[in-house]
């Protein structure tokens, strides 16, 4: 999602995705229960690989095979020469996500306000729960549409903790209600999906809307303070989650 879009636009591109992929109305973006924890293996592999400059060993080509088989699933054939193409691109992205990282701390530049430095990505553990769940997919989605229509995997691979909270946690016996509390969650968790996303995006590629992602004046903070435009985030996803019937164009 970029900057210039209008606050029009990007209603619309939001509206988009939570018919297309972030509800259950139709979930193309979704996968099996069961499948979770084996793309998530494969997922958390290729992470580390590419992490420690191993993206184009034996050992990643693998590990990427094994997650196009989850993603290729019931898709045109091209669709894996796409992934193939997608895979480079996310290893150019990490590479310039390196170099203004070392830029940053080599001049001692500072982002934002407070004199704050580029803030460092929060790291996955191996065995956290979050590894190929939905709620990961829907903030990789975001990244990868905004870098250019990559699969939403490859924006996983570049902030795997994007859009991470305990709402999401499908062992987590506390939060496993329904009705008008299950909407409310619902909200907070496409928030922070798409929150975590423009966030990342606003500060480690200088592209999208920042935590303002819908551009809202209604806000004390500027767009790359988390905090800011949350309300009238939390606003619009719950207006949509309560439409009582799916729009025809979607």
């Amino acid at each position: 999602m970029h900057s210039y879009l209008s606050k029009e636009q990007r209603e619309s591109y939001l509206r988009e995705l939570f018919y297309s992929s972030f509800s259950d109305r139709r979930a193309s973006v979704a996968i099996r229960n069961e499948e979770v924890r084996s793309l998530g293996k494969h997922l958390r592999k290729l992470y580390n690989l590419v992490e420690n400059g191993k993206g184009l060993s034996p050992d990643a080509e693998t590990a990427l095979k094994e997650v196009m088989k989850f993603r290729t699933n019931g898709r045109p054939g091209f669709y894996e020469a796409k992934m193939m193409a997608d895979y480079k691109r996310l290893l150019l992205f990490r590479g310039q996500r390196e170099d203004l990282e070392r830029n940053v701390q080599e001049q001692q530049c500072f982002q934002c306000i407070n004199n704050k430095k580029l803030k460092p990505l929060t790291i996955l553990r191996e065995d956290d729960w979050y590894w190929g769940t939905k709620q990961q997919l829907r903030c990789g989605e975001i990244i990868a549409d905004t870098l250019g229509g990559l699969d939403p995997v490859f924006g996983v691979l570049l902030h795997p903790a994007g859009g991470r909270t305990e709402l999401a946690n499908p062992n987590n016996k506390q939060f496993r209600i329904t009705g008008k509390e299950k909407d409310e969650i619902d909200a907070i968790l496409y928030h922070t999906a798409t929150h975590d996303a423009c966030g990342y995006l606003n500060e480690y590629h200088y592209m999208g809307p920042g935590y303002n992602y819908l551009g809202t004046i209604l806000t004390v903070f500027p767009t790359c303070i988390p905090q800011s435009g949350r309300l009238a985030a939390l606003m619009f996803w719950k207006k949509l989650i309560n439409e009582p019937d799916t729009p025809f164009e979607y």
